[in-house]
């Protein structure tokens, strides 16, 4: 019956060891999470590697699923908001993907084919993956879908396929980081683009 969590409730000390919370399964009912849930120290890193969305849910948050330890984000089947594949998040009916978790442990993905729309931030930070199909249905890239984080190694995509259908590609699809450079070395355009 959880509907809001206050500010700093998953907080870690500054200093000392952090929360050992490894899977965190959200409540049906959460409306409002408060500032800095995971507290004011940008340095902390949670370690929940599994973010459980039960079927009631209607909406993640991203405070919940922005989190660099994060492995896999799993949908409950019945969920008439939410559906997952291979850990990453959809909408119910899968034609719009949410959020690719930061720390997934996929070298190599192919979006959904019912897909047409790629969340913004939706592959931000996600450092293991090397190949990127976006699906031949994918009309739409939101904003920052490939960025990659301030600190720390850049995303390794190497090569990323282009969806034939792409119609609009939101602001700053690599970030805005100045400094970042992509590793892409193939991109495959489809005769139709």
């Amino acid at each position: 019956n959880v509907k809001k969590l206050g500010k700093k409730v998953l907080a870690s000390p500054y200093y000392g060891p952090v929360m050992q919370i490894t899977k965190l399964i959200v409540s049906d009912n959460i409306e409002e999470v408060g500032e800095n849930l995971y507290g004011g120290n940008s340095n902390y890193q949670t370690q929940i590697t599994t973010l459980e969305v039960p079927a009631s849910v209607t909406k993640v948050l991203p405070v919940f699923y922005n989190r660099l330890s994060l492995k896999e984000i799993n949908a409950a089947e019945g969920s008439k908001s939410y559906s997952s594949e291979q850990g990453v998040l959809y909408n119910a009916d899968k034609t719009t993907l949410v959020r690719c978790p930061v720390s997934t442990e996929l070298e190599k993905y192919e979006v959904n084919e019912a897909t047409e729309i790629i969340g913004d931030n939706a592959f931000d930070s996600c450092k293991s993956l090397k190949e990127l199909n976006l699906g031949k249905n994918v009309k739409t890239l939101g904003k920052e879908v490939l960025a990659s984080p301030y600190y720390g190694p850049d995303m390794q995509i190497t090569k990323l396929i282009v969806s034939d259908n792409i119609e609009e590609v939101g602001e700053s699809t690599y970030g805005r980081n100045s400094n970042y450079q992509t590793q892409i070395t193939t991109l495959e355009v489809p005769a139709s683009v």
